[in-house]
């Protein structure tokens, strides 16, 4: 997904039911996420995880259907997979 200062968001893959999002950063901005419904919101005073430029992270999907991500300037790709 492309991700920009203004925040967005996108549904995650349901095959397979899985349980874990991989999420890595492929740009040069950190990356602000957050796990939540369809209406989900990332603040980068509020809740949510760090995706430094050129890491990844694994986050618990639980019952969340949608990731929402930030950056603080700039652009940044994030590459979203998902498994058990």
């Amino acid at each position: 997904m492309a991700v920009t200062a203004t925040s967005s968001q996108v549904a995650l893959p349901t095959t397979g039911t899985p349980t874990i999002a991989l999420l890595t950063n492929l740009g040069i901005q950190p990356v602000f996420v957050t796990l939540g419904a369809s209406s989900a919101v990332v603040a980068v005073a509020g809740a949510c995880a760090v995706v430094l430029p050129g890491r990844s992270l694994a986050l618990t999907i639980g019952t969340n259907t949608n990731i929402a991500a930030v950056t603080l300037t700039g652009v940044a790709g994030l590459n979203v997979a998902v498994g058990t």
